[in-house]
């Protein structure tokens, strides 16, 4: 049982994409001023995963706490995934100028603004609604909100390099 729950768990058959998934990658994929990658507390099936589910194209890395040695929230694995992202823009990414999505609070969220990273929790349930330490710009509910937050992002940005 536990082969086979492995090796479904390793294709495309056990997990979903969620609405909106492939328009938001699309919308981000093309800009030469971003770089996409993947910080998950995850094993080495990941790329696997990704491959299967048609997603892996869309991300310059993917960095697993499995390959990596060290979990989120650690700023090990951020400092990590700018090392990583630096490679792809052949310059140092600053952590200020990173965004991590994630879903978790104390992993995602808190990690990454502890590593020095801007942060966008994605709070489908509203489970977090009443955290103080989030804003209502930093928690989105579905890839819609997420797209919003990176065209507001992107206009203030064009704003500021004028």
């Amino acid at each position: 049982i536990a082969s086979g729950l492995i090796d479904c768990y390793s294709s495309k058959h056990c997990w979903h994409k969620y609405p909106g998934t492939l328009e938001l990658l699309d919308s981000l994929h093309g800009r030469r001023d971003l770089v996409l990658g993947v910080v998950s507390n995850f094993d080495e099936r990941l790329g696997i995963v990704l491959d299967s589910t048609g997603l892996r194209s869309y991300f310059a890395f993917v960095l697993t706490s499995y390959g990596f040695g060290i979990q989120k929230p650690s700023p090990a694995i951020f400092q990590e995934a700018l090392r990583l992202a630096s490679l792809g823009l052949s310059r140092e990414i600053r952590p200020e100028e990173a965004v991590h999505v994630g879903d978790r609070l104390d992993n995602d969220f808190l990690g990454a603004r502890g590593a020095g990273w801007n942060a966008v929790l994605i709070d489908r349930d509203g489970k977090n609604e009443e955290d103080q330490r989030l804003g209502s710009r930093d928690v989105v509910v579905d890839f819609r909100g997420l797209k919003e937050y990176f065209d507001r992002l992107f206009d203030k940005k064009a704003v500021c390099d004028r």
